[in-house]
């Protein structure tokens, strides 16, 4: 269940967005249906007492009010005290808490974990300890509001208590090992040939529209044609360990096919799957002892994104 401070300071949250870019685009920034929108609106100016947007006939919403745009710097104030104070009621309550991170398991493994190594923590930060959870979805039970840095697809909740720093573009195709080719023996020349393999996918047959994002190879689209999944797995990094244990071909981002200890092959290069983006965030509020080994954390990640010619989105 949705707390009322959570859902106060979501709402708080989209009116700042609305006066920084305006309605339409709060609501898509935000995925709200337009009437979700004039109801959070709506409850903030419950709340205040104070008309703080224009409306045309059609309730459609306009510019600030002289009383909206006084209220903006509190508005801002205020859901910086909140978000502050959800985090920790203790600023020092960190202290014994070390550095907690959460990613997707393939970031976590490829780009994450081999930085914390870089960063030879048993020398420079023998007093921080790190810990790196990865979940490929997270439910209500997880408690974002313990962690310091995010390495994963954002939802509304992560934008309020964490700041953006950067995001990555990252370019996904199909992709079979080598011994699963050499098994089979038929590479693919047209997407038609694809029915002839052993295709992979997410999910399950119990709730395969959860999964329906992920797989992209399965749609129809970019070219492929009806293609029936062999084997349903439940995450991506089990998708990975999948395809390089040979038992098929299955959607891969491409940096991680040139991480992967063994040899993948992309099957039909001219088709790339819609882009994934992966976005990197910083707890807003941070203790200065945690600071600087969170800094060097995100420098040292960066690099080696350039590193991988990965594109960077700020």
């Amino acid at each position: 269940m949705v707390s009322f401070g959570l859902i106060l300071l979501i709402d708080l949250a989209f009116f700042i967005s609305v006066c920084s870019i305006g309605f339409q685009a709060a609501c898509s920034e935000f995925a709200f249906p337009a009437e979700i929108g004039r109801s959070a609106i709506e409850r903030v100016q419950n709340l205040v007492g104070l008309q703080l947007f224009t409306y045309d006939k059609a309730r459609l919403i306009g510019d600030l009010t002289a009383a909206g745009m006084s209220f903006l710097p509190r508005a801002k104030r205020i859901i910086n005290e909140l978000i502050e104070s959800s985090i920790t009621d203790d600023k020092h309550s960190d202290i014994d808490s070390g550095v907690v991170i959460r990613s997707n398991p393939l970031e976590g493994k490829f780009l994450l974990l081999p930085n914390i190594v870089k960063l030879k923590m048993a020398q420079k930060y023998s007093h921080i300890h790190i810990e790196l959870f990865t979940h490929e979805e997270e439910g209500e039970d997880v408690d974002i509001m313990s962690s310091h840095i995010l390495f994963k697809n954002m939802g509304i909740r992560d934008r309020l208590f964490f700041e953006k720093r950067w995001a990555i573009k990252v370019d996904q195709g199909l992709y079979a090992s080598e011994g699963y080719l050499y098994d089979v023996g038929i590479f693919p020349q047209t997407p038609a040939d694809l029915q002839k393999h052993s295709i992979l996918g997410y999910g399950d047959s119990f709730n395969p529209e959860i999964y329906e994002s992920l797989n992209w190879h399965l749609s129809q689209e970019y070219g492929l044609l009806n293609l029936e999944p062999s084997i349903m797995v439940s995450s991506r990094a089990v998708l990975m360990n999948a395809v390089e244990f040979d038992l098929g071909v299955g959607p891969i981002a491409d940096y991680r096919s040139e991480m992967s200890s063994k040899k993948l092959h992309r099957v039909l290069p001219q088709i790339k799957g819609p882009p994934m983006i992966i976005e990197f965030a910083v707890r807003k509020f941070l203790t200065d002892r945690l600071r600087p080994c969170i800094e060097d954390i995100t420098n040292m990640l960066l690099n080696s994104i350039r590193e991988l010619n990965l594109e960077l989105i700020y």
